[in-house]
């Protein structure tokens, strides 16, 4: 019996059905499991009438309290951003109330659709007011670029020992 006991305390039966088992010396049929914190579902793997082997994942709970926060960046703009880069974050679903964070990792890929660099922030989420999908709003300063001349392929003239820039100034000229 002890043995038993162990392994239904390794697959987290509460103490409630361990006793209910040994008064009763009936299995039940349903069991209840309770979370052992806050947050969201992402993993639900079971069926009524399932057989269940131990070790089996039927069940993945994220918790709220640090989130991460996916972003993109313009393609253009990617070579602005570093690791560790404070992002300031609202949502309408709180105003006036804002949360910081730092950039927690910069994905190697483009996105094809958008030609967007996407990159990840974690956030403190104490109160559990983020919740998945949200609409968010980000703010980070990125470094300023220096000024650079950039002129069309077209415009330029290529002598062979320099370069030449035509420039339309208008009316003819």
């Amino acid at each position: 019996i002890q043995e038993v006991e162990s392994n239904l305390r390794a697959l987290k039966f509460d103490d409630f059905a361990i006793a209910r088992l040994k008064n009763e010396g009936v299995v039940q049929q349903s069991v209840i499991f309770h979370a052992p914190k806050d947050g969201v579902i992402g993993l639900l793997k079971m069926t009524e009438d399932a057989y269940v082997e131990p070790g089996d994942h039927l069940v993945a709970i994220g918790s709220l309290e640090n989130v991460w926060v996916e972003l993109d960046i313009f393609e253009s703009q990617a070579s602005l951003l570093k690791s560790g880069q404070l992002v300031t974050l609202r949502t309408p679903s709180y105003p006036g109330r804002v949360w910081e964070g730092e950039v927690d990792y910069i994905y190697p890929a483009v996105e094809l659709n958008t030609q967007s660099i996407r990159f990840r922030v974690n956030i403190a989420n104490p109160k559990m007011r983020l919740k998945p999908n949200m609409h968010i709003q980000a703010y980070i300063e990125l470094p300023e670029r220096k000024p650079q001349l950039l002129v069309s392929r077209q415009s330029i003239i290529d002598l062979g020992q320099q370069y030449r820039v035509v420039l339309d100034l208008g009316e003819g000229r």
